[in-house]
């Protein structure tokens, strides 16, 4: 993960209440064929010809891999990873669990590290052919099993990637945050409904600490459905690809097309995240984030967030609700006082032909006016009072001119305290919790008819569907 610090943040008190360049032809887009393997090939495509930094293959390869005794590795797995994954990832043989650890097919450096370490511990370094697989705008890899079925996405140290960095190590230390990250997240996701905000987690970590080196695994779960498609962020702006998926919509503005499809909810699902967990981006930029489309390149309205570790965590969120053992497993220099709101559309990128500074500078005015005024919604934070935060003169910083945009708020204010009292009802935390009592009184229920552990906003909507005695 790149350890960036955002420039120049500048936080001001305010009050807080709760409850009140690739020219590819995309004509070869076809009407989709709703099944995984097609939604798979489509990302394939969106991620390696639908980016402007750096067009690559979409073409479907056989991935090496490494048979490693499990036994050997140092892991972190998820309850909740599908078993489709799992079996792919984990196998028996002779009785014995091993790992298939993939080989990134551009790395010539960091596994012949782990070609050298199996051998020192007497195991094999042959490798080994099972799984199909498709590169990606980065160093991760979208992989099929043919035998499972499964579909996911992995990523292992490349000292080449399909970005501008051109050696990344992923080592254990990064890995763990990532694990870290994305189990608080799946455990408050379980109790909370999201309007716009969805997840990628990262359910399985590898590792081999003599050599600090891992291997993660992220889920796909999202396209089995047969009725999903996920867009990256930086193929909504490029500049067919954007055009296209307009004009598909009947849209003949892409610039407006995507204002209102992309930045508007990509900040109502950001004030969502960073409301209920506590934490936002380091440095969100397009491999961040994904858009979720129907079978018929409608985009829904959700989006899909990535990339866990690269965050700054709120400590007093997060010490609100008990999350300390996140914070102590942090790197701490991402850990602030402050609520940091970052976004980076078209950061790293090259801007279309139909976005001027001038448009762009409005997609992010309409960011912020979005993420503020959904933040206010969800905490009772009036929304003027969140605009009143302000950056040598203006409402935000920019780094360049389609670069960065920055706003940092502070926690410090009373009503940020009154906030913070409350912030465990907006994990779903403890069904007996004073605001839940509050919101029960509100809403002439006993206390014995409180339905499950959720978020004070959702209350009223979880009542009317499950029709709670008392009602």
């Amino acid at each position: 993960m790149m350890r960036r610090l955002i420039p120049a943040f500048i936080a001001f008190p305010f009050a807080l209440q709760l409850f009140g360049c690739a020219t590819t032809s995309y004509d070869r887009m076809p009407k989709w064929d709703p099944d995984a393997e097609s939604a798979l090939k489509q990302l394939a495509v969106w991620e390696t010809e639908g980016n402007a930094v750096a067009t690559r293959s979409s073409q479907a390869i056989q991935i090496e891999h490494f048979e490693i005794p499990l036994r050997l590795l140092e892991k972190d797995f998820s309850k909740r990873v599908d078993p489709e994954t799992f079996n792919s990832i984990v196998f028996k043989r002779d009785g014995e669990e091993f790992v298939r650890w993939i080989i990134n097919p551009e790395d010539t450096k960091w596994h012949l590290e782990v070609a050298k370490w199996l051998e020192s511990k007497g195991v094999s370094s042959r490798r080994h052919k099972h799984f199909r697989a498709y590169m990606t705008a980065s160093r991760s890899y979208l992989i099929e099993d043919p035998t499972t079925g499964a579909s996911f996405s992995a990523k292992v140290s490349t000292n080449v990637t399909g970005g501008n960095w051109k050696d990344k190590k992923l080592d254990l230390g990064d890995s763990r945050e990532v694990r870290l990250m994305s189990e608080y997240i799946e455990d408050v996701a379980d109790r909370v409904h999201f309007r716009r905000l969805r997840f990628l987690p990262e359910p399985m970590l590898m590792g081999i600490e003599d050599i600090d080196q891992a291997m993660l695994v992220r889920s796909l779960e999202p396209m089995k459905n047969g009725e999903t498609l996920l867009l990256p962020l930086f193929s909504a702006l490029h500049e067919n690809v954007g055009r296209e998926i307009a004009l598909r919509n009947g849209s003949h503005d892409p610039a407006a097309f995507w204002e209102k499809n992309l930045a508007i909810p990509l900040a109502e699902a950001y004030a969502e995240l960073a409301a209920h967990f506590g934490f936002t981006y380091d440095s969100p930029h397009g491999q961040n984030f994904m858009i979720e489309l129907d079978r018929n390149y409608r985009p829904t309205g959700r989006m899909y967030f990535k990339d866990f570790a690269d965050a700054y965590l709120t400590r007093p969120h997060f010490q609100a609700t008990g999350a300390t053992q996140v914070l102590d497993g942090f790197y701490q220099n991402n850990v602030t006082n402050e609520l940091r709101v970052a976004i980076g559309l078209l950061h790293g990128n090259k801007p279309p032909s139909w976005i001027d500074v001038q448009r762009y500078h409005q997609m992010n005015v309409s960011f912020y006016k979005s993420f503020e005024r959904v933040f206010s919604k969800i905490t009772g934070i009036p929304a003027e009072e969140l605009t009143d935060v302000y950056y040598g003169g203006s409402n935000f910083s920019t780094s360049t001119d389609f670069g960065y945009y920055n706003k940092s708020y502070s926690t410090k204010s009373e009503s940020w305290k009154n906030f913070l009292a409350k912030a465990p009802c907006a994990q779903g935390k403890a069904p007996r919790h004073k605001c839940l009592q509050e919101m029960a009184s509100k809403l002439r229920i006993h206390p014995d008819h409180l339905p499950d552990p959720m978020a004070c906003e959702a209350i009223l909507q979880n009542i009317l569907v499950r029709n709670v005695p008392g009602t």
